[in-house]
């Protein structure tokens, strides 16, 4: 078995876990049902662990690049915006701002790199799908931080996403370290 796609596998597995853990979550909130300030720490504990486990799964890549610690910036955001939104704490301008301007900075790398026809990016469907459940949740950022309706489908629909772009990735490791035999 290939050592090396191992982990990553498990990494994938378990921010699939995670996403889920915190979708469930949103679900208690928002249909109000009962035990949800338990429900509420769960995801306070499942939001700690996927930026431990996406941090990990980022500085084990062999090949890093200025794109790919951006995208990482942009995670960890997102994340503390949703963990600011838990508590209830409503002065994130100072999240919302670095996310706005991280995210046009990503976005103009990746289409420098891609009309100079540079192979550095690489996305499998996977990666795809977390790009497309990452951009719903900066949706729902801006939707919600200039106090508009639809956030919250912006919301469960960019977790969802992000739960079949994990699991495909998961799916593509165990295939890759299948093959690898």
């Amino acid at each position: 078995m290939n050592q090396h796609k191992k982990p990553a596998r498990i990494l994938d597995l378990l921010i699939a876990i995670s996403v889920v853990i915190i979708l469930v979550g949103a679900i208690f909130r928002i249909y109000h049902w009962p035990f949800a300030a338990e429900v509420k720490l769960i995801n306070m504990f499942s939001l700690g662990s996927l930026v431990l486990f996406t941090s990990i799964k980022h500085y084990r890549k062999r090949k890093q690049s200025y794109s790919d610690s951006i995208g990482l910036l942009i995670i960890l955001l997102i994340i503390s915006i949703q963990f600011n939104k838990l508590v209830e704490f409503t002065k994130m301008e100072g999240l919302v701002y670095p996310l706005f301007l991280l995210s046009a900075i990503w976005i103009l790398i990746v289409l420098i790199t891609m009309i100079r026809k540079k192979t550095l990016i690489d996305f499998s469907k996977g990666d795809t799908m977390i790009i497309v459940g990452l951009s719903c949740l900066i949706v729902e950022v801006i939707l919600r931080y200039n106090h508009l309706p639809m956030g919250t489908v912006f919301y469960i629909a960019g977790l969802l996403i992000l739960v079949i772009g994990s699991v495909l990735n998961y799916k593509r490791n165990k295939e890759d370290t299948h093959n690898s035999k």
